[in-house]
């Protein structure tokens, strides 16, 4: 569901999507993880098929990762940036059509599909993150440096 509302200044719109928060502000929209940069690095090496969405089928259908950059969103994947955000959770920063005055359906429009599989992949990998901190101590426990 996603309520939009007016807040800060006259051509800022915040967007409430379920947990994640995207923010248009001018010509940008900001894409805000429920995940740290580090806890997407540790899916990474520890369970890298977990930052993969895939349908009853078994296909790949959308996946996350994280690369040098401001990030980006397409409809069968989302890149954060390597820069955290102030509450040190990943975030993208997409760049919206200047000339585009409905900023807000533009958004919705070209990134509403992805969004939703973007909020299904995210909440499963929050259900893994204690798995993933185990498996550290786990290893941590097996290694021994003299």
């Amino acid at each position: 569901m996603i309520i939009p509302r007016i807040c800060g200044g006259r051509n800022e719109r915040k967007v409430e999507f379920m947990e994640n928060r995207v923010v248009i502000a001018g010509t940008a929209c900001i894409v805000n993880s429920k995940l740290s940069v580090k806890e997407l690095e540790d899916f990474t090496h520890f369970h890298p098929e977990a930052l993969i969405l895939r349908n009853e089928a078994g296909e790949e259908v959308f996946s996350i990762g994280v690369i040098d950059g401001p990030g980006c969103l397409e409809s069968d994947h989302a890149m954060y940036s390597s820069v955290e955000s102030a509450q040190g959770k990943a975030v993208m920063t997409i760049l919206l059509d200047p000339d585009e005055e409905d900023k807000l359906s533009l958004v919705m429009d070209t990134f509403g599909s992805a969004l939703l599989r973007l909020e299904e992949l995210e909440n499963q990998l929050l259900g893994m993150k204690d798995t993933i901190e185990a498996e550290k101590k786990q290893i941590e426990e097996m290694i021994v440096q003299l």
